[in-house]
């Protein structure tokens, strides 16, 4: 398959199973070079790679997490490469038999390896968003029984409603996340992690006042900047990187790739409700849907502020031909979709 050619703006679980599976034939590889880089020689860590290639994509979460973890420490005097490859064969054992787990933040994973989680995170957050915006996600723990519980049965509510709509659109869901973490938190609503495709976190639904349609906006959302991640691995959409740009979500400018990635999740969102909407058997109206990832408080739609993101992003004229093709093909997106939303 030639990945640059292909139209990543429709659903598709085909085209995303392809692109998780050459991604981790890359990752498997380097971690083969970090252990032998590491002075290690024992042979477990190859041998269960080769063999155990569905636990290995069932918690490619942790896997992700860990090799990035190895790769900022490998050469760091203090760093223990045993401790750390024993950890992560012992995180990676475990796999579920649900094609998607639905689970409470924190209670998934070891002890040791939810220590690198929040260490990275923290680190991540910190260097892309700034100390003021970093502290939007302290205070970021697992919910109560019945939050979880509550929020359990929604999102899996939210599922049934999207493969009834959608069933291109709800296997290619099942194709790129593993995991759902559903998290108690003061500032942050969901969240996904390019060292830890696979996965994304969301805040449990208020029973009382929140709709549905919250969860949905987060699953579409998620899913989508989580396959937008898996591309980015292998192929360059953007020219550069360097300087900010204005985006409809935050307050703070953001650069290009972040704007990219709005266009892309925006794209999805709207092509998403709009299959919701078009279900006779789900009710759904066009007043229910607002936007939960709205920092900036900006009151357009969503359609409008998908808009605002392609004006952007072509002025910037930072896309390589590849992000041009996504470029064009979520614009097509958008301008079939019937409900403006």
């Amino acid at each position: 398959m030639e990945i640059t050619t292909v139209n990543w703006a429709i659903p598709n679980s085909s085209n995303a199973d392809f692109i998780i599976n050459r991604n981790l034939d890359s990752l498997t590889k380097s971690f083969n070079y970090l252990h032998q880089f590491s002075g290690l020689n024992d042979t477990k860590l190859k041998s269960f790679l080769a063999q155990n290639r569905e636990a290995l994509r069932k918690n490619m979460p942790q896997a992700l997490l860990y090799h990035e973890f190895i790769v900022r420490n490998v050469e760091d005097a203090k760093f223990e490469p045993q401790r750390v490859f024993n950890h992560m064969l012992t995180e990676l054992k475990e796999v579920s038999d649900k094609p998607l787990e639905i689970v409470p933040f924190g209670k998934r994973y070891q002890i040791f390896t939810n220590g690198i989680l929040q260490a990275l995170i923290a680190e991540d957050h910190l260097k892309c968003y700034g100390e003021h915006l970093a502290k939007r996600n302290q205070g970021i723990v697992s919910p109560s029984s019945e939050q979880f519980q509550h929020t359990l049965e929604e999102i899996n509510r939210c599922l049934s409603y999207i493969k009834q709509s959608c069933s291109t659109l709800y296997k290619e869901v099942e194709t790129v996340i593993s995991q759902i973490h559903i998290m108690s938190s003061p500032h942050v609503n969901a969240g996904s992690y390019l060292s830890m495709l696979g996965m994304f976190n969301i805040r449990y639904l208020k029973s009382d006042v929140e709709h549905w349609s919250r969860l949905a906006e987060h699953i579409i959302h998620e899913t989508a900047h989580n396959l937008l991640y898996q591309l980015w691995y292998q192929d360059k959409i953007i020219t550069n990187d360097h300087g900010l740009f204005y985006t409809p979500f935050r307050k703070d400018e953001r650069p290009i790739s972040g704007v990219f990635h709005a266009m892309f999740v925006l794209a999805r969102t709207i092509y998403g409700f709009n299959q919701l909407l078009a279900n006779p058997d789900i009710e759904l109206k066009k007043t229910d849907i607002i936007s939960h990832y709205n920092e900036a408080n900006n009151k357009l739609s969503f359609t409008d502020k998908f808009l605002q993101t392609v004006e952007v992003i072509d002025r910037s004229e930072r896309l390589t031909n590849f992000g041009v093709n996504i470029r064009n093909d979520c614009v097509t997106l958008v301008e079939r979709c019937k409900y403006q939303v």
